[in-house]
């Protein structure tokens, strides 16, 4: 296979190149796609995995203030990621694709629109959590 293929191979104790799973141009392009937009509706059901062992035995108030401080590093973190696809997009528009011929844009743009996501998702985790550090119960927050 060429260089620039993505071959996924099964474990299946040979590796004759019959068994490998071949993915096209088109088909890596709408991976791109599905992986961040996919990334950001994981993160939005909390479905990340987290490693919170230390927090689970810190005090209530200061679990709080941990997750606040959380938040606000993921705001800050998804946002200039947010702003360097952004950068990226702009740089990369006038390349075109190898195959499709297509600008790397519209593949790029897939970054842009998934940390765009998982920005606006801390904000909103930011501000339910703020509330509830400022004794708002949850059934107000909903409503």
């Amino acid at each position: 296979p060429n260089f620039t293929e993505v071959t996924f191979s099964y474990e299946q104790g040979n590796d004759v190149a019959t068994q490998n799973v071949k993915i096209s141009k088109g088909e890596e392009s709408c991976f791109v796609w599905s992986v961040f937009i996919g990334s950001a509706a994981c993160y939005k059901r909390g479905m990340h995995i987290e490693i919170d062992i230390l927090v689970q035995f810190a005090p209530p108030m200061m679990q709080k203030i941990i997750s606040l401080l959380v938040h606000i590093m993921l705001i800050g973190l998804n946002g200039y990621i947010s702003y360097l696809s952004y950068i990226f997009i702009r740089l990369s528009y006038i390349k075109p694709t190898a195959v499709l011929g297509i600008s790397s844009a519209y593949v790029s743009a897939a970054l842009l629109v998934g940390f765009g996501l998982m920005t606006l998702y801390s904000i909103k985790f930011f501000i339910k959590d703020l509330r509830l550090f400022f004794g708002k119960s949850k059934l107000e927050i909903i409503e």
